[in-house]
């Protein structure tokens, strides 16, 4: 006999949210989300059944936060989760979380709206590019941002090196930032520019050339080709894998206000 269990999962963000808890739905499960503060992260808490459930439902979570913080622009980190038995059902919004210390949040954010991805690729996408912005390792966000354009799709033709360059040629509604368009008018091939130069160099610690987090030259080169490719890879989650023209609403059954500055 397998006994219910209160599910918590804690993570960190750049969202400041303008309540204290609140219940929604997501996927056909009831969730609690539980602000945090300066020093406490937010939480999620929901009920399973069965242990079994447990990757289900963390896949869920992290689910609905890629998608929420692609369409609010902000940005989540699992930190821990925890679980306890409980001998009967509860009323989820009435029990309090676990808390766990927080890295940093700095966005007010409104709790109303979400995409809802159609492929498993944009999923992905979205996984990504969430860690390539929550992350303060830029040489890791390099190598998020390049996965995102590794994405296979159905009828693709061009691999991210020639599909960068395609972009640039065709004069796509673009930002291209200031170091971007000096290698261009410099006739650098970008794209060979950011595979080989970046990825490869960031991945291949073995072969030349390479690259360092401790060297300023190269972090200097990697933080400014970071900025440059971030905008390649909005445009392709946009327009190659297609994120729905419309914002679906959260489904919002119950919230408690903060009593408090959301500095609190």
């Amino acid at each position: 006999m397998h006994i219910m269990e209160l599910w918590a999962y804690a993570f960190d963000s750049t969202c400041i949210f303008p309540f204290e808890r609140c219940l929604f739905r997501y996927e056909g499960r009831e969730f609690v989300l539980y602000s945090g503060n300066d020093e406490q992260c937010e939480v999620i808490q929901t009920i399973i059944n069965h242990p079994n459930e447990r990757d289900k439902v963390f896949q869920i979570i992290q689910k609905f936060l890629f998608c929420y913080g692609w369409d609010n622009h902000c940005y989540f980190h699992f930190t821990a989760d925890a679980g306890m038995g409980l001998p009967k059902p509860i009323d989820l919004l009435e029990r309090e979380p676990i808390r766990v210390k927080r890295k940093y949040r700095n966005l007010l954010v409104n709790f109303e709206y979400i995409i809802s991805p159609a492929t498993r690729e944009l999923e992905v996408a979205l996984s990504l590019y969430n860690d390539a912005k929550y992350t303060p390792d830029q040489f890791y966000a390099f190598i998020c941002y390049w996965k995102i354009l590794e994405i296979p799709y159905s009828g693709r033709t061009l691999k991210p090196v020639d599909w960068i360059n395609d972009v640039i040629k065709k004069g796509c509604n673009i930002y291209i930032t200031d170091y971007i368009r000096d290698l261009i008018s410099k006739n650098r091939d970008i794209g060979k520019f950011f595979k080989e130069k970046c990825r490869n160099a960031i991945a291949h610690i073995e072969r030349r050339p390479t690259v360092v987090s401790f060297n300023a030259d190269d972090y200097r080169q990697i933080a400014s080709a970071c900025s440059g490719i971030e905008p390649f890879t909005t445009y392709f989650i946009r327009n190659e894998l297609g994120t729905p023209k419309y914002s679906d609403r959260i489904e919002v059954i119950k919230k408690i206000d903060k009593t408090t500055s959301p500095n609190t």
